[in-house]
């Protein structure tokens, strides 16, 4: 996780103030409903907060209460709510949504369990690291774990 008031922002990490967030939500600003990783049986209006669009799928970070927990959209929220009551998403994963059928396979399974979407949504976000972008490598790293078949590639590369 970053640290409190940062949002990846196209993959880039940028400080902001997600307290103010909420308060910034532009008219052009997307409703979206997203299933929060805690056993509740319902899923919460978020504003898009500055992300634009925001397809099902997309996994953010919102604030829910004094946290800010991982969650998914599950498609567009309530327009008909006042947008002053609504919070804002907080940070989006710099990964590709997960799939239309992923989300529907969520939602089956809190059907037919007849567990709350907050337990099932928290199952699949239980990795909060793989949300992450991964760490870098670096190139000494690499030549450590080579074998003779890479040293020649790489030889043929330099060249």
């Amino acid at each position: 996780m970053t640290q409190r008031g940062q949002k990846f922002r196209n993959g880039s990490l940028d400080d902001h103030d997600s307290t103010d967030d909420a308060l910034s939500a532009a008219p052009g600003d997307q409703v979206v409903r997203v299933a929060v990783g805690v056993p509740v049986d319902r899923a919460f209006d978020y504003v898009t907060g500055g992300f634009g669009t925001l397809d099902r799928g997309t996994i953010v970070t919102v604030p829910f209460g004094p946290r800010q927990l991982n969650g998914i959209v599950l498609g567009p929220g309530d327009r008909n709510m006042a947008r002053e009551s609504l919070k804002a998403v907080i940070r989006c994963a710099p990964l590709p949504p997960v799939s239309d059928a992923f989300v529907q396979f969520i939602e089956r399974v809190t059907a037919w369990t007849m567990a709350p979407i907050g337990s099932v949504a928290k199952m699949v976000l239980s990795q909060p690291k793989a949300l992450l972008p991964p760490p870098p490598v670096s190139y000494t790293h690499l030549r450590a774990h080579e074998t003779e078949a890479d040293l020649v590639c790489r030889l043929l590369l330099e060249k």
